[in-house]
């Protein structure tokens, strides 16, 4: 960190860096950018999320295989953004597979790669069963935002595929 720790303060006038060994107790005043490199995750199945880059941003770049993203264990506050780094469509299906007790509410909007003006659809997470989401072959636009309260996880996501996506 760029500026002055005074008895568990830390000010800093300019860029600051976190990463997942910074820890600080007391109060943080920052005046300028918070930067926070994101995580790229690598052609890899299964891939394990980790709970110490939650607030980051993962771009998931091109494929050979279906990849399946393993959340971590449920608990507070965790929150994770993944978006396509991949071009044009990804001939790939990402599955986000969460833990019990903790199930998927809220859901996706999915546009048709074809015809977004005459085919949409959304999906839906039921909050009792649900630990299973996939984002079949996904193109580029595609987001998907999971955020935990410490008992369920609660996905906002935006898929652009030619297929719909999958809650189970």
């Amino acid at each position: 960190a760029t500026g002055v720790l005074t008895a568990g303060v830390l000010t800093s006038a300019g860029a600051f860096t976190a990463s997942t060994t910074s820890t600080f107790t007391g109060a943080m005043t920052i005046n300028g950018a918070v930067n926070q490199a994101p995580v790229f995750v690598a052609d890899a199945t299964p891939y394990t999320v980790l709970a110490a880059d939650s607030g980051k941003l993962h771009i998931i770049l091109e494929q050979t295989s279906t990849i399946t993203l393993n959340l971590p264990v449920i608990a507070a506050n965790l929150n994770y953004r993944f978006v396509m780094g991949g071009v044009a469509t990804e001939a790939q299906n990402w599955v986000f597979v969460a833990t019990t007790p903790s199930f998927y509410n809220g859901g996706a909007h999915w546009a048709d790669l074809n015809s977004v003006a005459s085919n949409t659809a959304v999906v839906y997470g039921n909050g009792t069963s649900h630990l299973t989401f996939t984002a079949v072959t996904p193109a580029i636009g595609t987001c998907i935002e999971i955020y935990s309260n410490g008992t369920e996880w609660f996905m906002h996501a935006i898929v652009v595929s030619d297929s719909t996506p999958t809650m189970a």
